[in-house]
């Protein structure tokens, strides 16, 4: 039989859970803010972007529009904001990309939009072991990805943990993926006892973004998942 004792220590038992769970997500959500305030800083000072599996398009193109109009429209800076000193645009198909689409774009890019466009043969599903890509690697602000993690899925470990441990301080790491199934991985990986990973902290940007209850599951209303995540440490 049910007291009104026993209900009423049902009902604090209840009330007190729901403050604990509601104390953790505002932790959560104040440490996601944190986080988004370092990248949105470091979004600021761009000056070198690297593309990865940048195709015929590409990401860093995206890049330079927004941080155009998003910082001369919402920082109320200076109207031109400084070219990009260099980008480095890395593929598996350069060869095939560059005669067919890019020796066209990068005059557009070079001078007005960048000082210097680097294109280089690169296949994520390879470790790190080119001293060129390696030191595009270490100047780089922030690493570009979309669709690549989902392509090259379970391929990708090496490089992106040999990837992240060359990355300066401080750089910038921008996913965009069909589903979240390689970035929850990703993430996962973060956790792992010595490795490189742990030094990222991550922020979902799509549209899970302020609802984190559904930042864990399979899919994302609208559009792709997207995660930007930043080196915190060496």
């Amino acid at each position: 039989n049910l007291s009104p004792k026993s209900l009423e220590v049902a009902q604090a038992s209840s009330i007190y859970s729901h403050n604990v769970d509601s104390s953790r997500k505002q932790r959560g959500q104040t440490a996601q803010n944190e986080i988004m305030d370092m990248c949105w800083d470091k979004l600021g000072s761009i000056e070198r972007v690297c593309s990865l599996g940048c195709g015929p398009g590409n990401d860093a193109v995206g890049l330079i529009a927004f941080l155009r109009s998003y910082f001369n429209r919402e920082m109320v800076i200076d109207s031109s904001l400084p070219s990009m000193k260099e980008i480095f645009l890395l593929d598996y198909a350069m060869d095939e990309w560059k005669d067919a689409i890019l020796d066209y774009l990068i005059p557009i890019l070079v001078p007005d939009y960048a000082g210097k466009v680097t294109c280089e043969t690169c296949d994520i599903t390879e470790p790190l072991a080119n001293e060129r890509i390696e030191q595009f690697v270490k100047d780089s602000d922030i690493f570009l990805t979309s669709y690549l993690l989902t392509e090259t899925r379970n391929q990708w470990d090496k490089f992106f943990v040999e990837l992240v441990d060359l990355a300066k301080v401080c750089a910038l790491f921008y996913f965009s993926e069909p589903v979240p199934w390689q970035l929850h991985r990703l993430m996962q990986m973060s956790s792992t006892e010595n490795c490189s990973l742990q030094k990222l902290r991550f922020v979902w940007i799509d549209s899970s973004m302020h609802f984190p209850d559904i930042q864990k599951l399979d899919r994302r209303s609208g559009g792709p998942a997207v995660l930007l995540a930043i080196k915190i440490v060496e």
